[in-house]
């Protein structure tokens, strides 16, 4: 089990808590430095999630803040142990916590992250054109959008600059709006690439809606 090395505040009204739950992923983009993601599996049982939140809470409730919660990874939905994680952590903790959300690539099913809504305030999904397909993205990201409006949640979709991805960049923009999707830019580091730029991708095109 990791060692908590320290933990610090960012917020006024919060206390601010980003956690990297693991960093398995299903991806493995070009642009994705070791120590974000590996296919080692180093996901937490549900009984050392609970024990690891036990320390954070040990360690930090005496500042007598709300928690604002952002979790990621590696890529936190393949662990099954996520959801009931959730479920235990809002039970046994939703009083002291303001804000929790997740960052996610978006790849687990529309039913999935509709449940996982239900225990979240956010949902962030990240664009990764090597891997995502494009339609299956956008139908999750279409329900969790209109979710999203109708119970006070935020969603959006956060967009990877990959300046070998234009087209694909300008579809994920045009359907945003075609949607009313909120979506943002992040900057990607390309001096961390661990392999060329990639010439075949794994994305589904299918363009007869848009």
């Amino acid at each position: 089990m990791n060692k908590i090395v320290r933990i610090l505040p960012f917020e006024k009204d919060f206390f601010s808590i980003s956690w990297v739950m693991h960093i398995k992923c299903n991806y493995d983009c070009m642009y994705c430095p070791p120590d974000r993601h590996t296919s080692v599996n180093d996901t937490k049982s549900l009984e050392e999630l609970k024990t690891l939140w036990q320390e954070i809470f040990k360690k930090t409730y005496q500042i007598n803040k709300p928690y604002k919660i952002s979790i990621s990874g590696g890529e936190p939905t393949i662990n099954k142990n996520f959801i009931p994680f959730l479920e235990w952590l809002t039970s046994e903790y939703g009083e002291y916590i303001k804000v929790i959300g997740v960052t996610t690539n978006g790849s687990a099913s529309t039913r999935y992250y509709l449940k996982l809504f239900s225990l979240l305030n956010y949902i962030a999904f990240s664009t990764h054109s090597e891997h995502m397909q494009i339609d299956r993205f956008f139908e999750s990201a279409i329900a969790l959008s209109d979710h999203a409006r109708k119970n006070n949640k935020s969603f959006n979709v956060n967009i990877m600059k990959e300046f070998w991805a234009d087209k694909e960049i300008a579809e994920y923009v045009a359907r945003c709006q075609q949607h009313k999707i909120y979506y943002t830019f992040s900057k990607v580091d390309y001096e961390k690439q661990t392999r060329p730029i990639p010439i075949f991708k794994n994305v589904t095109h299918d363009t007869s809606n848009t």
